[in-house]
């Protein structure tokens, strides 16, 4: 299951209250806690490899800034590519339908291959405290 929150205020109140209580005790013969994971943005592609629980205090959390510039890095080249080698085969095609299929395609590579290796490789910089 997954619910945000604007703030840990009001995720606390929730995860304290007795409607969730309800909830959890109604299904409790259907479903089973296996694990829980906080997140507080896009800082989940940083976290360490194996974490089951990552609560990140703030100054662990590569800023905005940093996180911008870590998929910036291998998006722009990779959609480049992406275009160049794609436009001969869908070069007539509507536009909607070429963003589709380069984003279609370009998803799961960023997000299971070049996502991981350039956060590995900028890991240094990524946690240098602020």
């Amino acid at each position: 299951m997954l619910y945000r929150f604007a703030d840990a205020g009001l995720l606390n109140d929730w995860e304290q209250s007795d409607e969730r209580r309800w909830w959890i005790d109604s299904a409790a013969d259907l479903v089973e806690v296996t694990q829980v994971e906080r997140r507080t943005g896009i800082e989940g592609w940083f976290a360490q490899p194996g974490d089951a629980l990552v609560t990140v205090p703030e100054t662990v959390v590569p800023p905005r800034w940093k996180q911008m510039v870590s998929i910036f890095l291998p998006f722009f080249p990779l959609s480049l590519l992406a275009n160049f080698l794609l436009h001969p085969l869908t070069g007539d095609w509507p536009l909607p339908l070429q963003v589709l299929l380069t984003v279609c395609l370009l998803t799961p590579l960023m997000t299971y291959i070049f996502l991981p290796v350039t956060t590995r490789l900028l890991g240094p910089w990524l946690r240098r405290k602020r």
